[in-house]
């Protein structure tokens, strides 16, 4: 991985109720060597939207955003894939258009 977030553990869990999608967790080593929890967040991206990114990647910007990383306005953390129509849409990253039943 490279960037920000480089050496930390992201991992994403599924909720188990609806609306369905991810526990996103982010895992730092801290001074005392031991990785340590520093964010956790339900994520906007959920089972079935269509999104083709996985939800570690589609949750980039707003886990950043949240560990005051990134922010609105500078160019999208984008993933090492290709990404031919970058945008964000109700705090997810897109790289496709989304379906109409996408929530928005």
């Amino acid at each position: 991985m490279q960037g920000p977030l480089r050496g930390a553990i992201v991992s994403a869990v599924p909720t188990s109720d609806a609306p369905f999608g991810y526990w996103i967790t982010v895992n730092r080593m801290n001074a005392g060597g031991r990785y340590a929890q520093v964010l956790h967040y339900r994520s906007g991206t959920r089972y079935g939207d269509g999104n083709q990114l996985a939800a570690i990647d589609s949750e980039m910007p707003e886990t950043l955003r949240r560990l005051k990383l990134w922010q609105p306005g500078q160019p999208l953390p984008l993933p090492d894939r290709a990404c031919p129509k970058p945008r964000l849409i109700a705090q997810v990253l897109w790289c496709i258009d989304p379906p109409a039943s996408a929530p928005r």
